[in-house]
Formats: C-alpha cells, structure tokens, sequence
C-alpha cells in the first residue's frame, strides 16, 4: 500500500470532484482579468504619450497589467483542464469554451 501525497491527490479526480462549473467559473475570472489588463495596458500608453503623465503613474498602470495578466496565465494554467484525463487546454480561446468534449481524450467534460 502506497502512502504520500501522490496516492492521495490526483489531479484528475480533484477536477471530477469540482465539476465543470468551478472549471468554467475560473475561466471566466481569468479571461476577465485578461480584458481588463488590456484596457490597462492601453491606458497606460495614452497615459504616456498623449495625457504626458508622470512617470509614477505610467510605471503604476503598467504593473497592475502586467500583474493581472501573469495572475490570469497562472489561473488558466492550474485549472482549465479536462475533467477525465487531465490534460490542459489551449489557453487561448476557441473550441474547448463553446463544446463539452475533450480534444484530447474525446471524452465529455463534466
């Protein structure tokens, strides 16, 4: 009998006991926070070139987007995943957000 924390976490089953809505629901959050870094970054160069505002507030702005956008990369990372094998999806958006079967396995997505 195997004991340690491979015998007791996996990664798959810890997907099948969220379910498809924590899934769905992190995604969500994390293409949001993707959107909103890039309003940012966007105000961030008006800021700089066209509103000639402080340094300060540039460097402020640019970090915030740069943060969230890293947080949202780490969050799609860590649980936009099949349910059954595991597998991680394309980060990007595309045919995993609008179907319920896996591309990898051809399983549904619970």
């Amino acid at each position: 009998m195997r004991t340690g924390i491979s015998s007791h976490f996996n990664r798959s089953q810890m997907h099948q006991e969220w379910g498809l809505s924590i899934m769905r629901k992190y995604r969500i959050i994390a293409l949001w926070m993707e959107r909103i870094a890039s309003v940012g970054m966007i105000i961030t160069l008006l800021s700089m070139y066209l509103f000639q505002c402080s340094v300060t507030v540039v460097l402020v702005l640019g970090a915030f987007s740069v943060i969230l956008l890293t947080v949202s990369l780490v969050i799609s990372l860590l649980f936009w995943r099949c349910t059954n094998c595991g597998k991680g999806f394309p980060i990007h958006y595309g045919i995993v957000d609008k179907g319920e079967i896996c591309p990898y396995c051809g399983e549904k997505i619970e």
